[in-house]
C-alpha cells in the first residue's frame, strides 16, 4: 500500500491535503488523498503517477514497502516552528534515511558505523546527551 510514503512525500514537499489536491488540479480530492495515506482506497494509475511527478517522487517509490520507522522524533518548538513545519522536519528526515538505505541495498554495501564528528564540541552516547547538545546556547 502506498499510504506511509505518499504522505511522507506530501510532507517532505510541505502540501497540506488541499495544496496537493490543487497541485494536481484537483485530479482527486484533498479527502480522496487522505483515503490513500491512511490504505483506504488506492488510486488508479494515473492518479498515482501525477502524484508521483506533483511530490517529486517516481511511482516505484511510493509503491515499495517503507523500509524504516521513526518513532518518537521530537523537535525543539519554537514560537517560529510552525505545526506544518513540525511535520516536516520528521517526514523529510525519514525519507532521505529510506532512500540512503535503498540506495545501499542497490549497491550491495553496508551502512558503516556512526563515529563522533571531529571537533564537534560534545560526546553524543545517549538520548539525554543529544537533547542537552541541541538545548546548548553558545
Amino acid at each position: 500500500m502506498i499510504g506511509k510514503r505518499l504522505k511522507l512525500s506530501r510532507l517532505s514537499a510541505g502540501f497540506s491535503l488541499r495544496e496537493l489536491s490543487d497541485k494536481i488540479d484537483n485530479l482527486v480530492s484533498a479527502q480522496a488523498i487522505g483515503k490513500y495515506e491512511r490504505d483506504e482506497m488506492m488510486p488508479g494509475s494515473k492518479v498515482l503517477i501525477t502524484l508521483a511527478q506533483a511530490l517529486g517522487v517516481s511511482v516505484n517509490y511510493l509503491v515499495s514497502e517503507s523500509l524504516i520507522n521513526l518513532d518518537g522524533v521530537e523537535i525543539c518548538k519554537s514560537a517560529l516552528t510552525s505545526e506544518k513545519g513540525e511535520a516536516f522536519i520528521p517526514a523529510t528526515v525519514e525519507s532521505a534515511v529510506e532512500r540512503y538505505l535503498e540506495i545501499e541495498d542497490i549497491l550491495g554495501i553496508k551502512s558503516q558505523e556512526w563515529k563522533q564528528l571531529q571537533g564537534f564540541p560534545f560526546s553524543i552516547y545517549e538520548i539525554a546527551d543529544a537533547e542537552s547538545a541541541a538545548f546548548h546556547q553558545s
